[in-house]
């Protein structure tokens, strides 16, 4: 789902960018938006789970449409990415396996480091 951990300034939603429903987030809701959706550690149905419940919080009407358009979004584009995913042949798809194997296991690494870590390692792992 991830390509690579974000830096904490990537973290930082552009508000020109961000769905309507995150820009009219309270700081708190980003938060733990944020941490739940840049999470390593969670795997997709635990993702879910905590993100619906967050939105659960939201009472603007306009926010709420905005979170079920871009879930809507995001479940076709996950859909999609499977399809492409199921095509691959066996021997394709067994290195692709791997691939997504130890890019799991380096954003679980890089989540889980200490921010001073970070800052030392600085951008030399992107």
């Amino acid at each position: 789902m991830f390509a690579c951990f974000p830096s904490v300034s990537d973290l930082d939603d552009d508000v020109e960018i961000a769905p309507l429903f995150i820009q009219k987030m309270t700081d708190e809701e980003r938060k733990a938006f944020d941490g739940i959706f840049w999470n390593p550690n969670l795997d997709d149905a635990d993702k879910q789970a905590k993100i619906n419940k967050v939105a659960d919080a939201f009472k603007d009407a306009a926010q709420i449409a905005d979170f079920k358009k871009w879930k809507a979004e995001q479940e076709a584009a996950k859909k999609a990415y499977e399809d492409r995913v199921a095509k691959l042949s066996p021997a394709v798809k067994t290195q692709y396996d791997k691939l997504i194997s130890l890019r799991r296991e380096a954003e679980k690494i890089r989540y889980n480091l200490s921010p001073e870590a970070r800052e030392e390692l600085g951008d030399l792992i992107r």
